[in-house]
């Protein structure tokens, strides 16, 4: 049997993919890194599916040291923020979605 995901299941993890952007740009614009993390995202672009499938294999070795971390990530515990990272960086367009923020925030 086939699992159908509902228009209203899409539209939230879109909007949480979204918010997700929204933040990796404001954190890189806040430290000043908007033209080392467009070279970066160009180069990694290709690798991005592969990247969000290694967070899947190594999320049980991050659950055992995320209480050493220092994380601030309100109610979402780790496992969640790395599940949604990993779902962001296998969605096709997502590092070009990252990529116009930033070149429009470097033309500001």
């Amino acid at each position: 049997r086939e699992s159908v995901v509902s228009q209203r299941e899409l539209a939230e993890v879109s909007k949480c993919h979204e918010q997700m952007i929204e933040r990796l740009v404001g954190w890189i614009v806040d430290k000043e890194l908007v033209a080392p993390a467009i070279l970066l995202l160009e180069a990694y672009k290709p690798l991005a599916p592969i990247g969000g499938q290694a967070l899947l294999f190594l999320q049980p070795f991050f659950g055992l040291i995320g209480p050493m971390l220092n994380s601030s990530g309100g109610e979402q515990g780790l496992d969640d923020r790395l599940t949604g990272w990993a779902m962001l960086l296998q969605e096709p367009g997502a590092i070009d979605r990252v990529l116009v923020r930033l070149e429009h925030q470097e033309t500001r």
